[in-house]
């Protein structure tokens, strides 16, 4: 792992001391590499067993956080870069934040403890209007095909 680190310049090992020294908080392996398809794959399930964890449970207080937060008017296209650099620095200081606080809670014993795998993720999406109505219009395509095949 440190060997991949280094090759992507998240991180070095200093010749005086021989301590490692991070250069990177984020780790984005290369286009198409397996490890980006990994990334990708674990990111969605997680995402959807959240999504399934929390339409199953009755019990409010037992729901996993997941969010959404947009202005009902979208934005204009030229406020997009703006409005994206915005969102990064905030959730970037929010996932900092969060990951100094791991410290708070000790860390488990390998064969005692069962271990859990947690963390919290955040993405910034981007829909164009015009494709949010085709995806509307595919959807009412879909209905009417089902209820055409019902019919019969």
């Amino acid at each position: 792992m440190l060997e991949e680190l280094m090759r992507v310049g998240a991180a070095t090992i200093a010749e005086e001391s021989g301590m490692i020294h991070v250069l990177k908080r984020t780790f984005i392996p290369e286009q198409m590499a397996p490890e980006l398809i990994e990334v990708f794959a674990r990111g969605v399930r997680r995402y959807v067993e959240t999504i399934d964890h929390n339409l199953g449970e009755q019990d409010a207080s037992k729901r996993r956080f997941e969010r959404w937060v947009f202005p009902d008017y979208g934005i204009r296209e030229e406020d997009w870069i703006p409005f994206s650099d915005m969102v990064r620095d905030r959730l970037q200081e929010v996932i900092e934040d969060l990951e100094t606080q791991f410290v708070l809670f000790r860390r488990p014993n390998a064969g005692v403890d069962r271990t859990l795998s947690v963390g919290v993720g955040l993405y910034l999406y981007k829909d164009d209007l015009a494709d949010d109505k085709k995806f509307q219009e595919m959807l009412g395509t879909l209905v009417d095909d089902e209820e055409r095949f019902e019919r019969k």
